[in-house]
């Protein structure tokens, strides 16, 4: 059941943010996948293969992280909708939900679990500058 605990100093983090942060993590390795499988584009398959390697990681680190301070993750979506959209795009919408969400996925003070969401936005931009800048 997903529930919302308070930290130490007071601050509330919610699960059902942090199990949409961990889906979303988990489509975009697969979207990102599928798009390095489908590029003719060296650059663009490098890029892609990059992220989908890291993102992974990043999102393990993250739940296990949160796990040992607020418990298991019960409530993580397996699926999101694909509209067709590039993966660029997708990217794009991706970080900017992680942007404006990061501080209900966990709390501001909580810094250990911001710094690897700050590592998983830094992925998401270095991947997003290749993607657009790299042919």
């Amino acid at each position: 059941m997903a529930t919302a605990s308070t930290t130490a100093a007071g601050a509330k983090t919610s699960s059902i943010k942090a199990g949409q942060f961990v889906g979303m993590m988990f489509f975009a390795r697969t979207l990102t996948h599928r798009a390095h499988l489908q590029t003719t584009s060296y650059a663009r398959h490098m890029a892609l293969e990059g992220f989908y390697e890291s993102i992974v990681d990043l999102t393990d680190r993250f739940a296990e992280t949160y796990a040992g301070r607020f418990g298991i993750i019960d409530n993580i979506p397996v699926s999101y909708p694909d509209d067709g959209s590039d993966i660029l795009e997708i990217l794009r919408k991706q970080h900017d939900w992680i942007d404006i969400n990061r501080d209900s996925i966990v709390a501001m003070a909580y810094t250990p679990l911001q710094n690897i969401i700050d590592e998983i936005e830094g992925e998401y931009l270095q991947t997003i500058y290749k993607l657009e800048n790299l042919k």
